[in-house]
């Protein structure tokens, strides 16, 4: 009995000493979102599948974001997400801002449609 308690004393002040002594830190990402409005480009008109699932995802996601930035939706349609993508790879800022919600086969357009396709975007390097 005494034991135990002698333990759980020594295993206590360890962990208060341990928490205690942790520096404070910024946190760089936290730091870059707060106040920051983010897009979410979705590929298809207003009203239907895609784009409800992107607003929805995007209500939510933003309370998950380090900083909490605030999400908005724009619809860029054309091509079945082609203009979208575009968009997203080539003209939009590569800062972390901007999201691209397109259908799920866009990324293997210029694979499948080759010399044919009007991917203006290499897959490989896509994140």
């Amino acid at each position: 009995m005494k034991y135990t308690s002698i333990l759980s004393a020594v295993t206590a002040f360890g962990l208060a000493l341990s928490v205690s002594s942790a520096p404070a830190k910024a946190d760089p990402i936290s730091d870059f979102y707060k106040g920051k409005r983010m897009t979410m480009i979705v590929g298809f008109s207003p009203g239907g599948g895609y784009d409800r699932y992107a607003r929805l995802t995007a209500r939510y996601m933003q309370n998950y974001i380090p900083g909490k930035p605030r999400i908005i939706t724009k619809n860029k349609s054309g091509g079945g997400s082609l203009v979208a993508t575009n968009f997203v790879y080539g003209a939009a800022p590569q800062d972390g801002t901007i999201i691209g919600a397109v259908q799920r086969g866009i990324p293997l357009e210029p694979l499948t449609k080759g010399d044919k396709s009007k991917a203006q975007f290499d897959p490989v390097k896509m994140q």
